[in-house]
């Protein structure tokens, strides 16, 4: 993680700093959290130290009915050490409780300093103001600016975003606060309110100690980086906005227009599918609005520029998660979870004491990919259909079945392979990091009737899939329950080959047909080698023609030898199992590829054995 070159790269070479701990004005309401009695000194014109401040005001020149605030002139080095003992010592106070403060402030300067930012490139405001000429590159503010209040910081870090709209590169901003709390409990509100993203801009708090300096670091580094993409970002960003209000708009206007008859049709649609008018409804709804928002072309437009942006910076660099104060990846799993959990309130559960009371609830409020819970903390997935449940006579509750998937909490990482878990890639909860797993081989099937007794026994329901998440898990354990189980089959096949001895295929026209011994066997695939055989015949006949030269080799390719489609075996002479026919002399030598082994004269009466599939 180089900083100096990542602020290079990404131009940025001049720093604004605004806190008002860098300050040496002082005020009456500074004065009076040091001395209550500060306030009432300085307005008794008969106290000693006042006539003694306002001699001294008088003689450096000071008009005392122009001064707003009898305090503003103790900012002055020489007037505070010049003035009455009360006063000179409340001033110091002042100024070495602000210096305590900025201790933080000298931290990132120096932090900056590192990055290689020039020290004459590091300009300090103390209030919310910057002239319009100047440009920055990185503004690091502290939230609560003044009076220990927010309420100027954002509408002044909106005007100097607005000022620099026209720059060559996008403003990067840090804001900090020592208040970690406060800074906390607003951190969700704080960039719709400014409309920036968090590739713009880091909440952070005030490096209290150089432990705190890695996350600065982190945090400068990723500012650097990722200032490229700022603006393909903050564009998707407006015109995905400006998508949903326009989308919402148009669907809310033509809501007006759904009549008695149409919510009777909805109505009617729902209850012959046995699906929940609500339900049915929302994701009519939904699925409307998804199409307006689809035909909203500034987003697609957008996310094509960010794409291919992010195809180029993938291959050679990771996106780590954004260092800041807050949860920065509370946006994406929110995201990620409303692609597999719907929201809304679960139905709330009415007692009964009549056992088919307690049925009759559950055949009417238990529906498909609804999560439940039982006393021992497992969950289950119903996959009932909904026409099972509602076709139910009440005389058959206790003959007809649920079906029930059995979850289970398990962690991202190390997911056992196989075909018969589902995995969910959220929870529903940001408590704890693990998600549900279904096991569509545990299951459970009870009478509605009982299940209904059981279900009133602590049970609970927690949550429920979206519908084509569910599907997908019914899917796979349908597959499962339909699957044939067929016997397990060897693949094999007929091998024919020819022995002859080496100084023979050297002697040969490259033209020529290969003469020889002919032999046959069989290959079978055990695994990546093949399993290579010869009959019995073709060992006999290699023992017989080539006796005492492969005896070895041709009772071991009688009993089977694991060999690779293009591999030899030189044990004695050369075995060689051709991956394709070698059709004439120079073929098979270019299949065996050694020219020092057949030139040998040692080795001109060994013996070739090729194979290959017939």
């Amino acid at each position: 993680m180089d900083i100096q070159k990542s602020f290079t790269e990404s131009k940025i070479l001049k720093v604004a700093i605004v806190d008002d701990d860098l300050s040496d004005l002082i005020t009456m309401d500074d004065l009076n959290t040091i001395d209550n009695d500060i306030a009432s000194l300085l307005g008794d014109p008969s106290d000693p130290d006042c006539e003694s401040y306002h001699e001294l005001l008088a003689s450096e020149g000071y008009d005392l009915d122009e001064i707003e605030d009898l305090a503003q002139p103790l900012s002055n080095k020489s007037i505070r050490e010049k003035a009455p003992e009360r006063l000179k010592n409340a001033a110091n106070k002042i100024i070495e409780f602000r210096y305590d403060n900025a201790k933080p402030i000298r931290r990132v300067k120096q932090l900056l300093l590192e990055a290689g930012i020039l020290e004459d490139n590091i300009h300090y405001y103390f209030s919310p103001e910057i002239p319009n000429e100047e440009f920055y590159d990185l503004l690091v503010i502290d939230y609560f600016l003044v009076k220990n209040s927010s309420k100027h910081t954002l509408p002044f870090i909106k005007k100097i975003l607005s000022t620099h709209e026209k720059a060559p590169k996008p403003l990067q901003v840090i804001l900090m606060s020592t208040y970690e709390a406060e800074l906390k409990a607003e951190f969700r509100n704080i960039r719709p309110e400014i409309r920036t993203s968090s590739s713009r801009m880091r909440i952070m708090s005030k490096p209290m100690s150089d432990d705190d300096l890695v996350y600065w670091r982190s945090a400068l580094f990723q500012l650097s980086s990722d200032r490229q993409f700022v603006d393909a970002v903050e564009k998707f960003v407006t015109e995905t906005i400006s998508g949903f209000q326009h989308a919402a708009q148009e669907q809310a206007k033509r809501l007006w227009e759904l009549d008695l008859q149409a919510m009777d049709i909805l109505h009617e649609a729902a209850t012959s599918d046995n699906d929940d008018f609500c339900r049915y409804v929302e994701e009519c709804l939904s699925r409307q609005l998804l199409t307006a928002l689809e035909e909203c072309s500034g987003i697609r437009k957008s996310l094509g520029v960010l794409g291919e942006s992010l195809i180029k910076h993938r291959a050679n660099n990771v996106i780590a998660p954004v260092t800041e104060i807050g949860d920065s990846r509370a946006a994406i799993r929110t995201l990620m979870r409303s692609m597999e959990w719907r929201g809304g309130n679960t139905p709330s559960m009415t007692e009964f004491k009549d056992p088919k009371d307690r049925a009759k609830w559950i055949q009417k409020n238990l529906r498909f990919g609804m999560v439940l819970k039982s006393p021992d903390d497992k969950r289950w997935l119903n996959l009932t259909q909904a026409c099972d449940l509602a076709q139910t006579k009440e005389d058959n509750l206790n003959s007809v079945s649920l079906l029930l998937i059995s979850g289970s909490y398990a962690r991202p990482v190390g997911r056992e392979n196989g075909q018969s878990l589902v995995y969910l890639n959220t929870s529903l909860s940001d408590a704890g990091s693990e998600v549900l797993c279904w096991d569509v081989r545990n299951v459970q099937t009870p009478s509605i009737f009982d299940f209904a007794q059981t279900f009133y026994n602590g049970w609970s329901i927690t949550g429920e899939l979206r519908l084509d998440q569910a599907q997908s898990i019914a899917a796979l354990y349908s597959s499962r329950t339909l699957r044939v189980g067929l016997q397990k089959r060897l693949s094999s096949w007929c091998l024919d080959g020819k022995a002859l001895f080496i100084n023979k295929l050297n002697n040969s026209a490259p033209g020529d047909k290969i003469e020889g011994t002919t032999i046959s066997g069989h290959a079978m695939n055990r695994g990546k080698p093949d399993e290579v055989h010869i009959d019995k015949d073709s060992m006999i006949k290699l023992q017989r023609d080539f006796s005492n030269s492969i005896n070895k080799i041709s009772l071991k390719l009688y009993m089977g030898m694991q060999l690779k489609p293009g591999s030899k075996n030189q044990e004695e002479g050369i075995l060689i199992y051709c991956a394709e026919k070698p059709e004439n002399i120079e073929s098979l030598r270019r299949a065996i590829n050694d020219n020092d082994f057949l030139n040998r004269n040692v080795n001109q009466n060994k013996v070739v054995i090729a194979l290959w599939h017939k």
